[in-house]
């Protein structure tokens, strides 16, 4: 078993409380860049599986307490094995869990608990949000038989959900959405405040040269991007202004051949004026970074309808898209889908399309007087993606449930009404 406890920090800080994060599942990136604001406050202690900590670039000494679970250890083993340690702190935040309900609705926290939310249809809704198309039927009939029926995960997950002091939402937009109907089902836990995914980078703003430069991010996906409309907002593009200089760049793998088609069609509208740029290999972080530096603004072409599991979501709606991330850390204006709920302060730096024709307006006008530079400088008035402030509102948060005298089960009456 690997086991890494930190002794560099042998003594509890009287001014710095004892933050767990618990991350089991995937969001090694979440906790890359989450970590490192939390540090600023909190002493950390990190429980999380040996895959997700290798898909993480973070110095062991950041944390207090560095809980590593091998694969396949049985979770009731090993907080058996910590359960000091996982018991010795004054918040607890699960920044994703999508299995062992059961046994952590048995736990009892005496501090304050936080749940992330990141697919809000699955997690609060999962009876009314399932996909009852014929192609999910056996994906289905399996996952009720095993999953909801004889291991009751719906009953634990729900329990687990009302016992936590707060239920954090994937943002601010998604909250205003969902929170009524959530109250409805007896999850009166939402919290007003969702934690940002990231933090605002130091990315300079890019050279103006002889081309506006602009991408798409993500891998080459036909299931998750309309590129229909792309297609026809460029084509519209260029007919209209076909003296200026474009490149657009893929930035994603497009690593199957249906990628490929994708990026055949859009290459038969590169010519000496406008280029196209794509990468058939893995886009590492570094080569990632230094496209991002020369880009000038974003577009998100998303289809709004996602998937979990037997479950429908909705980017913007129910969930996140990874966008928002590169947004705010590399600091680029977007243009989103008009139905996509960004958080309010990112309404500042964004466009939104419905259409072709939309999109097409919304890129002239992004690239007309240079509108793209105004609004990459209104990133320094986004006072709440500070990393300073990131780590003070969740600070602030921890203080608001502790006043609250909060244990494990009860009620929060607090932060803007009955939560």
């Amino acid at each position: 078993m690997t086991d890494v406890s930190n002794s560099s920090h042998p003594s509890r800080s009287a001014l710095r409380p004892r933050l767990l994060l618990i991350e089991l599942d995937y969001h090694a990136e979440v906790l890359t860049c989450l970590c490192p604001i939390l540090a600023e406050r909190f002493e950390l202690v990190l429980w999380t599986t040996d895959k997700i900590w290798r898909k993480t670039s973070l110095p062991a000494e950041l944390f207090v307490e560095l809980l590593i679970m091998p694969k396949k250890y049985p979770v009731e083993r090993f907080w058996r094995s910590h359960e000091h340690a996982l018991l010795s702190v004054d918040f607890v935040y699960f920044n994703t869990l999508e299995k062992h309900f059961g046994f952590f609705a048995g736990r009892k926290f005496t501090c304050p608990t936080v749940m992330r939310i990141h697919n809000t249809n699955a997690s609060l809704f999962p009876f009314a949000s399932i996909d009852w198309s014929l192609r999910n039927a056996c994906k289905f009939a399996a996952y009720m038989l095993w999953y909801v029926l004889l291991k009751r995960m719906w009953h634990h997950r729900a329990r687990l959900y009302r016992n936590m002091s707060l239920l954090m939402l994937p943002s601010e937009g998604v909250v205003a959405r969902v929170r009524d109907d959530a109250q409805a089902r007896g999850f009166h836990n939402i919290s007003d405040y969702s934690i940002p995914f990231s933090c605002l980078g130091d990315a300079q703003p890019a050279v103006r040269g002889d081309r506006i430069v602009f991408a798409v991010t993500g891998s080459v996906d036909a299931r998750r991007k309309d590129y229909d409309v792309l297609f026809d907002a460029l084509s519209a593009l260029k007919q209209s202004r076909p003296e200026w200089r474009m490149e657009m760049i893929f930035l994603g793998w497009a690593k199957q051949e249906r990628a490929q088609t994708i990026l055949e069609r859009f290459c038969s509208l590169a010519d000496e004026q406008f280029q196209v740029t794509s990468f058939r290999d893995y886009v590492s972080e570094q080569t990632f970074a230094e496209q991002m530096a020369r880009v000038h603004f974003l577009i998100a072409p998303m289809k709004l309808a996602a998937s979990h599991k037997i479950h429908q979501e909705f980017y913007g709606q129910t969930k996140i898209s990874g966008l928002e991330n590169d947004v705010v850390r590399y600091r680029k204006p977007v243009i989103v889908p008009q139905d996509y709920s960004l958080p309010q302060d990112l309404n500042r730096i964004a466009l939104t399309y419905s259409d072709g024709r939309s999109l097409c307006d919304a890129m002239i006008t992004m690239i007309d007087a240079d509108r793209w530079q105004v609004l990459t400088n209104r990133f320094e008035e986004l006072h709440n993606y500070k990393r300073s402030v990131i780590a003070a509102n969740f600070y602030d948060l921890w203080q608001k449930l502790e006043q609250q005298k909060m244990t494990y089960a009860q009620p929060l009456v607090a932060l803007g009404g009955r939560l």
